[in-house]
């Protein structure tokens, strides 16, 4: 959800942009988010059709 919300506030974004912003947020620490995960999320976003 948080990549979601991220993506519609941003747009239009790259996964380059998305990662920046999350670890300027030092979301890799309080959300445990890796960059292999935005990348993931990012392509299962564009597979809902999101």
């Amino acid at each position: 959800m948080m990549i979601l919300g991220l993506v519609s506030w941003m747009q239009p974004v790259h996964g380059y942009d998305v990662r920046r912003e999350l670890l300027s947020w030092n979301a890799d620490k309080w959300a445990n988010v890796q960059p292999g995960s935005i990348y993931h999320a990012l392509r299962k976003l564009t597979e809902e059709g999101c």
